[in-house]
């Protein structure tokens, strides 16, 4: 869970320090950013900086029950542990500041209060299927303990998915109108499927982004069509193609290139 701290601060003080028009533009300003898989988000978890405050952070509420004192010590070596993170950090990349600090601190108090809540609700749990499994005494351990585990992993899958809807650039329908005379190029990558229109199958429904680009359509109008010229092509067959917009003079090799 205090790998996606980062994450969830950089996004949310974003958009309360940004006036751009679209939360995406708060986050990354102009550029385009992709996000990795959920295997590599999960991954980060493990990381040894992560481990170290966790473990920091276990050895100072394990020795406690009472749910109360629990949450005060969990919130509290939170608040500290993820400071000396950011501090340290700072420094490194020689990036301290008043303004800097301050944001950190009071996300790390908010943060290190929901996670102390959550911490307390994942013992719950395991408290849960240590008294009630009707098992052995030696596997309800086992239980509870993958209990702890699998809700922080699920929670950081849900920060995951939440993130990758609205902050995962999706792809943009383009349509421009130029006047004649025009010329276009079209260069076809040794590497690029190609596909028949009759076998193309409509994209299904889905809240998320899709990962793999989706297909796109070029439709090219013109008064003559002998002012079409496509080489190595035959009509009613489809490519994948790549668009880019340059602007100058530039030769046909340096576009290959």
């Amino acid at each position: 869970m205090l790998a996606t701290g980062p994450e969830i601060q950089n996004h949310l003080i974003s958009i309360i320090n940004s006036d751009a028009p679209s939360i995406y533009s708060s986050a990354y300003k102009d550029e385009l950013t992709k996000f990795g898989s959920l295997r590599t988000w999960m991954s980060l978890g493990l990381h040894w900086v992560f481990l170290t405050m966790s473990l920091v952070i276990t050895c100072t509420i394990i020795w406690t029950k009472k749910p109360r004192r629990l949450a005060w010590l969990a919130t509290a070596s939170l608040f500290i542990t993820l400071s000396i993170f950011d501090i340290a950090y700072g420094f490194l990349l020689d990036s301290i500041s008043v303004k800097n600090l301050s944001e950190n601190f009071f996300s790390n108090l908010i943060g290190g209060s929901f996670v102390a809540a959550l911490i307390i609700g994942f013992f719950s749990i395991a408290d849960f299927f240590y008294k009630h499994a009707p098992v052995a005494n030696r596997l309800k351990s086992i239980m509870a303990g993958c209990s702890v585990i699998g809700g922080g992993a699920l929670f950081s899958a849900i920060t995951y998915y939440v993130t990758l809807v609205f902050y995962n650039p999706i792809p943009a329908k383009i349509e421009t109108y130029l006047s004649s005379p025009i010329h276009g190029v079209f260069i076809l990558s040794d590497e690029k499927e190609k596909t028949s229109g009759a076998n193309d199958k409509k994209a299904k429904f889905s809240l998320l982004p899709p990962d793999k680009p989706i297909e796109a359509k070029i439709s090219w109008t013109t008064m003559n069509l002998k002012d079409l010229a496509l080489k190595n092509s035959k009509l009613g067959e489809r490519y994948n193609v790549s668009i880019n917009f340059l602007s100058g003079a530039c030769s046909l090799d340096n576009l290959k290139k």
